[in-house]
């Protein structure tokens, strides 16, 4: 049908509509959960997919005014312009979902977020990575590493001391490998788990104290 249309041009479209109309060629149907509104685009889940999408002539939130989300709906995807729009309908099914499924969802969009997944547009992009010149944190998480390194719970000292020192310290050392070595994984979950028997040991401690 595109390329029926495209070939007769019945309304005399410019070269640039007409390449508009055959990118449509690219579009995505499925089922989506709308996770949420944002102010740059709207969250739909689908196709093992997250994907930011523009309304047309008001916002998702405005047309979708009484929607409890997630909301559930049949959908078609379209590119326009290098960004993702939809075909004007929805639709949507009237089912209400749990914490465990609105958990999942927003785990999902959270994950795509955060290693910069949320597809955008269906064109091919070339990824150049801006840097931030960020600030180096490394002087002052080193000073108070050796600060917290004389930490040392004395005879007599609350029972409370000794696991809250452990906990400064396996924190600080969390600390100081997520500023030196961020992509380091492993090192990162092993740090964490010491963090982790730390707090443990506070809150055995705690409770050995009667405050629980």
């Amino acid at each position: 049908m595109i390329d029926s249309f495209l070939q007769e041009n019945s309304q005399q479209f410019p070269k640039e509509e007409l390449e508009i109309i055959e990118s449509w060629k690219q579009f995505i149907r499925g089922e989506f959960f709308i996770e949420r509104f944002l102010k740059k685009y709207t969250i739909f889940i689908g196709n093992e997919n997250v994907y930011g999408v523009l309304a047309l002539y008001e916002s998702f939130e405005e047309a979708l005014p009484y929607v409890r989300l997630p909301y559930y709906t049949k959908a078609l995807l379209l590119p326009f312009k290098g960004k993702i729009i939809y075909d004007g309908i929805l639709e949507g099914y009237n089912i209400s979902f749990g914490r465990g499924i609105r958990s999942d969802l927003k785990e999902e969009y959270m994950t795509a977020k955060q290693n910069g997944r949320i597809i955008e547009s269906f064109e091919p992009v070339k990824r150049v990575e801006k840097k931030k010149p960020s600030k180096d944190w490394r002087p002052i998480i080193d000073e108070i590493s050796l600060e917290v390194k004389k930490f040392k719970s004395s005879s007599g000292a609350p029972p409370i001391q000794s696991p809250a020192f452990s906990l400064a310290k396996a924190s600080i050392e969390f600390t100081k490998t997520a500023v030196n070595t961020p992509d380091d994984l492993d090192e990162l979950w092993k740090s964490l788990k010491r963090v982790e028997r730390a707090i443990r040991k506070a809150e055995t401690t705690l409770f050995r104290a009667g405050d629980y």
